[in-house]
């Protein structure tokens, strides 16, 4: 693992240089050319928070301590929730379970009682405002007032439930029982409506539902797929709950996504395009190293995409965007926004966790 543990540091100096005093400053686009960053978001800079607590690299001791405070200072409103950016007031669920993941991970480093509590209160801003108690499924979007907007700025651009802010809050949760097991029940309420809302019963989830619940028609997400698979897994055990109830789902969405993977390690994202992008294999080379792991699907298929993704995806400390199954890149910053240190740094860390709890050669 020494490779990876390599590549990781690589990756954790690459995206350092674009943060000052705790705001992310600076983009990089295709060719290299480092360019000032004017888009920052909730989402972005909760990554980076997640990331850099995550990491373990103490070169910086105060870094994470500077990203916390201006999540504080222009994001955190006073009814517990944070808004999609400094100037855009509006609350989505997938943000507000990003700045939970980053600041628990972020609470894992100091144990601060002040962070509890922003904790805690945001766990309440979600189930308070987002929880839709009479239909069993959260709101996707509020406005300032906190009422429902009939859009939604991931995705398909109208009103629906998306199964991405589910699985990541989800993840949020699960980070969240490991230092607090209080919050399990919340964690299998959102459990059961991934699986019980958004599952096909035919290898894969559906990636969006109308506001009547039934699937809305679009690709199948085959990255989004095998993330959910393994974040599934995640919960699961973090839940203490029984693996072999879940076998015959999680199974299915490895084979389903296993046999549209080439002999070189190459993944599509979605089933309408044959071009890849660095999340969709990252989050692949983590899915099959877990399936591996706990017995689920046992192949080489982690072997191969990690590899793959090495040679062909993992360049000079940052992952190539978009990209055929030739190699070529097709368009995408090197980072921004939405590329941030979150895919590729979580793949380095599961990895490096996997190898410390059971020996397996990646």
């Amino acid at each position: 693992m020494d490779r990876v543990s390599e590549l990781n540091k690589i990756h954790y100096e690459y995206f350092k240089r674009l943060i000052v005093d705790g705001r992310i400053k600076y983009s990089i686009n295709l060719s290299g050319e480092i360019y000032e960053n004017n888009e920052e978001n909730l989402i972005q800079i909760s990554r980076y928070l997640w990331y850099f607590s995550a990491v373990n690299i103490d070169s910086d001791p105060l870094l994470c301590d500077k990203i916390y405070e201006n999540i504080i200072k222009y994001y955190h409103v006073t009814n517990g929730g944070f808004k999609w950016s400094e100037t855009d007031e509006d609350y989505h669920l997938y943000s507000l379970s990003f700045a939970l993941y980053g600041i628990t991970e972020y609470y894992k480093l100091n144990n601060s009682e002040k962070v509890k509590e922003i904790i805690i209160s945001l766990v309440n801003f979600i189930e308070t405002n987002f929880y839709d108690k009479d239909n069993d499924i959260y709101y996707e979007q509020l406005d300032k007032q906190l009422c429902c907007i009939p859009e939604n700025k991931i995705g398909i651009d109208r009103d629906t439930y998306t199964a991405n802010s589910i699985i990541h809050l989800l993840e949020a949760y699960t980070n969240l029982c490991r230092v607090d097991e209080s919050f399990i029940k919340l964690l299998t309420k959102v459990l059961n409506i991934l699986i019980n809302k958004f599952y096909s019963n035919n290898g894969y989830f559906y990636q969006y539902l109308e506001k009547n619940q039934l699937p809305v028609n679009s690709p199948i997400s085959y990255g989004h797929d095998i993330e959910t698979m393994w974040l599934i897994v995640e919960a699961i055990t973090v839940s203490n709950l029984n693996l072999d109830s879940y076998q015959e789902i999680l199974l299915s969405v490895c084979q389903n996504v296993d046999k549209v993977i080439t002999d070189d390690g190459y993944l599509p994202t979605t089933s309408s395009s044959d071009n890849s992008t660095w999340w969709a294999i990252a989050e692949a080379v983590v899915g099959f190293a877990i399936a591996d792991k706990y017995g689920i699907q046992k192949n080489n298929t982690y072997k191969l995409l990690k590899t793959y993704f090495i040679d062909n995806v993992f360049k000079n400390g940052y992952s190539i965007n978009t990209f055929n199954q030739h190699g070529s890149i097709i368009t995408g910053d090197n980072a921004n926004c939405w590329k941030t240190p979150y895919h590729d740094g979580r793949m380095f860390l599961k990895l490096l966790e996997i190898e410390k709890v059971k020996s397996i050669k990646l």
